[in-house]
């Protein structure tokens, strides 16, 4: 799959199929992305001002959500406090579901269904047990989503 990416110029004209291998999206929801970065490209040059990207996969990896509206000197923090998959996660939680979390890195404040690893848990306790956990899926994550 490598060597027909190397061989096209274009990603685009690659089998749908093999497209989502090797980024995980439809090729609609990356038009649909570029669309949403393109405003923050300098066109004249390669170098580009590439935003925040808040991205949301269930458990799956698939992704559910992309949010990139936001310049990169935002916080991804501050951009989850005015994201409305907050607010839907809050008002499931507030509505009774207790089942259903998302899983962050330490910038993220801990609330009820957003869950952080615990910084300085001694390994031995189970709060270091989960924060051993929590990281090693945000280590698999990042990778998988190309962080």
């Amino acid at each position: 799959m490598c060597k027909y990416l190397r061989d096209t110029n274009d990603p685009f004209f690659i089998p749908e199929e093999n497209f989502r291998k090797m980024y995980r999206l439809s090729k609609e929801a990356a038009r649909d992305l570029y669309l949403e970065l393109l405003p923050h490209m300098d066109q004249g040059r390669r170098v580009t001002k590439i935003p925040s990207v808040v991205r949301i996969c269930d458990s799956d990896l698939n992704i559910m959500s992309i949010n990139a509206r936001f310049p990169g000197s935002v916080h991804d923090s501050a951009i989850w406090m005015m994201s409305g998959v907050k607010q839907i996660m809050r008002d499931a939680y507030e509505n009774g579901d207790r089942s259903s979390w998302l899983l962050g890195d330490s910038g993220y404040p801990l609330e009820p269904f957003l869950l952080t690893p615990i910084e300085g848990a001694n390994p031995q306790t189970p709060e270091g047990r989960y924060t051993t956990a929590t990281k090693q899926s945000e280590i698999l994550l990042k990778g998988v989503l190309g962080f």
